[in-house]
């Protein structure tokens, strides 16, 4: 093998993973998948939420090119009826941070996986929006990629929330009222009580 012929592969060798990530980032790089379910249910793409009721959501970022991948982060968008508890696994272990502003799930062998658990709920009783949309968002130095799952609220759930928020609200508002007559009561036996014992004293002893 000639000198030069060396050279020539010695450099190929060297700048193969640069010239193949500028063509797998156009392919996406990095992607991902996310799944919801309820304690009862099976991952899925869809998800009817109850007003308060819980949801696992399962994210999985994969590395799919042939280098590694530094610094990659997830953001999810959720709903603004959806809230996240913040609490965030990464492979089975708790994060110390959580999804607000973007996590760094860290670097990625060629084709590793990572699994990022976490869980959310609908807390907002005045959404008038009963369809939405959950986007999970990878990044990397080279490219992102996206996927989502469809959100739906039970509007049966969402009278009910109501309904319990206006009978919450009444047996609050009864229990003022009595606390009120109580206190009248009280304060008119007592002038009652007052009089009596003017009387009593003020009549002249025979």
């Amino acid at each position: 093998m000639s000198k030069k012929v060396f050279i020539i592969l010695v450099i190929s060798l060297i700048f193969t993973p640069v010239f193949a990530g500028a063509v797998s980032d156009s392919g996406n790089s990095v992607s991902v998948s996310i799944f919801a379910k309820s304690d009862s249910s099976s991952w899925s793409k869809e998800i009817t939420m109850n007003v308060g009721q819980n949801f696992d959501f399962l994210a999985v970022a994969k590395n799919n090119s042939g280098y590694p991948l530094m610094n990659v982060t997830l953001e999810v968008d959720f709903p603004k009826d959806v809230l996240s508890n913040g609490v965030v696994n990464i492979n089975g272990k708790k994060s110390e941070k959580n999804l607000e502003g973007g996590l760094n799930i860290g670097a990625f062998l060629p084709g590793e996986e990572k699994a990022i658990s976490f869980q959310a709920k609908s807390v907002t009783l005045n959404s008038k929006q009963q369809n939405g949309e959950i986007l999970a968002t990878v990044s990397s130095q080279n490219g992102e990629s996206s996927d989502s799952i469809k959100t739906s609220l039970n509007p049966y759930s969402f009278q009910i929330a109501r309904t319990a928020k206006k009978a919450s609200l009444a047996t609050v508002s009864f229990s003022v009222k009595q606390w009120y007559v109580w206190l009248i009561f009280i304060v008119a036996l007592a002038i009652y009580l007052f009089r009596v014992f003017l009387r009593l004293f003020s009549t002249p002893m025979s």
